[in-house]
């Protein structure tokens, strides 16, 4: 299963960008904010990690590699959406939702790494992210993970 999130949030971030382009028609409001979290992800690669060791190195990039491949299902959904598709949009509504709650999970793994290895620029990805999800997730198992975010962003700043 380790090595199974991974290769979907791979498969889905670089096959997901083929379907966008596709798709990529102007309109909806939230297009802009899912194409500058999209910039923001795309520029958190070009900075060294502070996460030292390979399992954290590979929970770090899981993790941003599963909020791209999310972002690029918004997208679809977004474009999908405009075109009056339900049965597609349904499909990729569906897709969005496993990944979410991936995201969720690898998110809610990271938080101790984030405590005893703190990680700035991926603390602030992963609140931005998080913030912008455009369903209300907060009520679900995973709705302390924002104020731990904020409480980790906090301490550090002081």
């Amino acid at each position: 299963m380790k090595t199974v999130i991974p290769m979907l949030a791979v498969a889905i971030s670089t096959g997901g960008f083929t379907l966008l382009a596709a798709d990529d028609e102007p309109g909806q409001d939230h297009s802009t904010q899912y194409k500058q979290l999209e910039q923001q992800i795309d520029d958190y690669w070009h900075v060294h990690s502070t996460w030292g060791g390979t399992v954290n190195i590979d929970r770090e990039q899981t993790l941003v590699r599963l909020m791209r491949a999310e972002v690029y299902s918004w997208q679809l959904q977004n474009n999908l959406e405009k075109r009056n598709d339900e049965e597609d949009w349904s499909i990729a509504s569906a897709i969005s939702s496993r990944l979410h709650e991936l995201v969720l999970i690898a998110a809610s793994n990271a938080i101790p790494v984030l405590r005893k290895h703190p990680n700035q620029r991926l603390a602030k990805l992963l609140m931005t992210h998080l913030e912008a999800y455009p369903y209300i997730w907060a009520e679900e198992s995973y709705g302390d993970l924002l104020p731990n975010l904020r409480k980790l962003l906090h301490a550090k700043s002081k």
